[in-house]
């Protein structure tokens, strides 16, 4: 018994690899795993009517399949973890700064492309590994740099925007030769090693304050640092540029090509010429109730007076105003030019009275018919 249990555990595990065809980790380990266990399963069937072995036998059989078949995926996984190290600190010794979410993506995608799920130990262990080499980076890496440089592109519109002020090109050519003196002489002193740390662009941050090592490992760590970083830097350029180009097709724009300006004076225009036509109606309004009021009294003098003094609003109207023009055409208004220019003062004034009450002056104006009421 014990001969043939040797026997059908080593078949196991050599059948397992054969049908593999390949050295561990495999991606066919899984399959190959069910197939020899049926295999297996046969063979230890005829083997049991064969030699009638009991059902001890079988289930220390099924035992040390079970212990075959457990430890070639243990084998195959630790394979897998070396594979995903190695690969690991090919990236660590790149040029990136941030990889840890890199690493993890990795090693999810191999576990995916061979039908692998880690151990909580594994698992622990592959974060840990992951989370050592991200550290170790860091304090070498991490430099002043790549933290300022994704806030620069944000400064250049403030910038710009001090220089353009009195023209565009001569504002950017002097911004030039300025970023030009500036920039040599932070050359000259970065030559002579005088420059302070905190505008070293090559200060290392982590190994001068070891304490914010663990701050930034624990901020989100799983986070795309590089690519939200770079995303930063872009959006600050593309806005910059934006609001360049912007100010640049306004100091171009031509003096008369104001369309914005053209309108609001418009608008502005249309408000005042309401708002003198509105005083225009009330002044008129106003004349023929007082006229209203003396004919009711019966004094034909002060009615004439008042009926006057609403048509000298019309006395050297031109016929290029439209408000004026709506109350009284040309005709009328030369009427009304006649009669107060034959009008005398203190002369009698005869049946006034009768005539306004005659007539619904007052009326039309209320319901806005202007040119009626002037005309009556």
């Amino acid at each position: 018994e014990e001969v043939e249990l040797g026997n059908f555990c080593a078949a196991y595990r050599t059948r397992i690899l054969e049908l593999v065809g390949e050295g561990l980790p495999s991606p066919r380990l899984p399959g190959a795993l069910v197939a020899a266990r049926k295999e297996a399963e046969v063979k230890s069937s005829e083997a049991v009517e064969r030699v009638h072995l009991g059902k001890a036998w079988q289930t220390r059989l099924k035992g040390c399949l079970d212990s075959r078949a457990q430890d070639l995926l243990r084998a195959n996984d630790e394979r897998l973890m070396e594979m995903w190290q190695d690969e690991a600190r090919r990236v660590a010794e790149g040029r990136g700064c941030f990889f840890l979410d890199r690493l993890i993506a990795m090693r999810d995608a191999k576990l995916r492309d061979y039908g692998r799920s880690l151990s909580p130990e594994h698992k622990a262990r592959s974060v840990k590994f992951a989370t050592a080499l991200q550290r170790a980076r860091l304090v070498e890496c991490l430099r002043l740099k790549h933290l300022v440089w994704p806030i620069f592109p944000w400064l250049g519109w403030p910038v710009m925007s001090l220089y353009i002020d009195s023209g565009v090109v001569s504002g950017l050519s002097h911004m030039a030769v300025h970023i030009t003196v500036v920039f040599g002489a932070y050359l000259m002193l970065g030559a002579f090693h005088q420059l302070p740390p905190y505008l070293d662009l090559e200060f290392r941050v982590l190994q001068a304050r070891p304490q914010l090592l663990d701050a930034t490992m624990q901020l989100l760590p799983w986070m795309p640092w590089e690519k939200l970083m770079a995303a930063l830097g872009i959006a600050g350029a593309c806005r910059s540029c934006l609001k360049l180009l912007r100010a640049v097709a306004e100091k171009w724009r031509p003096a008369g090509d104001q369309i914005g300006g053209i309108v609001n004076l418009e608008l502005k225009l249309n408000m005042l010429l309401k708002r003198n036509q509105t005083l225009l109606q009330q002044t008129l309004l106003e004349g023929l109730q007082e006229a209203h009021v003396q004919a009711n009294h019966g004094d034909d003098s002060a009615t004439a007076l008042a009926l006057l003094k609403v048509l000298a609003v019309f006395r050297g109207v031109g016929g290029d105003d439209p408000q004026f023009s709506a109350m009284a055409d040309v005709a009328l208004r030369l009427r009304i030019s006649r009669l107060l220019e034959g009008y005398q003062v203190g002369s009698p004034a005869v049946d006034v009275c009768k005539s306004w009450k005659r007539r619904d002056a007052l009326g039309s104006a209320l319901r806005g018919e202007w040119h009626v009421a002037t005309k009556q």
